[in-house]
């Protein structure tokens, strides 16, 4: 793991970022974060975790699309319901679920994720993207799934609007299994610890 990781997560700590957030900043396991922030971390506590960089795919409409084709691909592999919003899952899969959602003709939604009283996490709907209605069908876009945390946040949230969650999407999953929830994860790459 890079040096720097360490000191961009204490720098983000100094700015008030909770550890679900840095993790979410840092493309991390919570775990990970926990074990940065230690002051005296001992390499055999050290964490199971793989860093994940999308800048040269995040820097490059190009590439993005190519994952984007990826990605619709899984979906119309899978999913044989009409659907109604393509959701993302935070602000990092705002690109991926704007390409996702113009592919397959689908409007646009985004749950904002924010901790709430630094102790849980709630998934806010985005004002400025489409909003959520009764019963539509779902997909959610993500750009990495590590616990599973911001997931049950949206789950939250929809279940308000009883949508139907026709499945998860995203390049890369650290769950370690193919449904969450009950809702299929529809993943590029798995990447579990052995």
């Amino acid at each position: 793991m890079p040096t720097n990781i360490r000191k961009e997560a204490l720098k983000l700590r100094e700015k008030g970022y909770t550890i679900d957030e840095i993790a979410d900043i840092l493309n991390l396991q919570r775990d990970t974060v926990v074990w940065l922030l230690m002051k005296e971390a001992e390499e055999k506590m050290k964490p199971i975790d793989v860093y994940v960089n999308w800048f040269n795919i995040y820097s490059s409409p190009r590439r993005l699309k190519m994952l984007t084709e990826m990605l619709v691909d899984l979906v119309k592999e899978n999913v044989k319901e009409n659907i109604d919003i393509v959701c993302g899952i935070g602000d990092k899969s705002l690109p991926l679920a704007l390409e996702v959602s113009s592919k397959l003709d689908a409007k646009m939604a985004l749950l904002s994720i924010r901790s709430k009283e630094g102790k849980t996490l709630e998934a806010i709907i985005d004002p400025g993207y489409a909003q959520l209605e009764k019963k539509q069908n779902i997909i959610l876009v993500e750009d990495i799934v590590r616990t599973g945390a911001y997931l049950q946040a949206a789950f939250e949230t929809l279940r308000k609007y009883e949508a139907n969650i026709l499945a998860i999407v995203v390049p890369i999953s650290k769950l370690g299994r193919k449904t969450f929830a009950g809702v299929p994860v529809l993943s590029l790459i798995d990447l579990i610890p052995l």
